[in-house]
């Protein structure tokens, strides 16, 4: 009899099943190393909301501007919920919003 899958077996194929129907995993070789060996998992990123600021770019050309981002003060801090896939052979990592797959939680 084979092993029954565990809970995150089963949300790990369905992760992966979602991405492939929306045809986001349609190639499996890795940009950078061509190679095929990808380790999947689940993360929680770290997220912090930003500010942006425009200020004027000091010696360029008309028009150029600078963006710097700060924390916002008071801000409440989370995570994003997300399935990562890395190539084994060189580290080169997708990552996937589980939020915007409809697989949070």
């Amino acid at each position: 009899m084979p092993p029954i899958p565990t809970a995150e077996q089963i949300k790990l194929s369905k992760a992966l099943d979602v991405l492939r129907e929306r045809g986001a995993l349609s190639d499996d070789t890795c940009p950078e190393c061509r190679h095929h060996d990808w380790h999947v998992d689940f993360v929680a990123i770290a997220a912090m909301p930003l500010s942006a600021i425009e200020s004027q770019a000091p010696y360029a050309p008309p028009g150029a501007v600078n963006l710097f981002f700060s924390v916002r003060l008071g801000s409440t801090t989370g995570y994003i919920p997300a399935l990562t896939l890395t190539c084994t052979t060189c580290g080169y990592t997708k990552i996937f919003n589980l939020n915007k797959i409809g697989l949070a939680g």
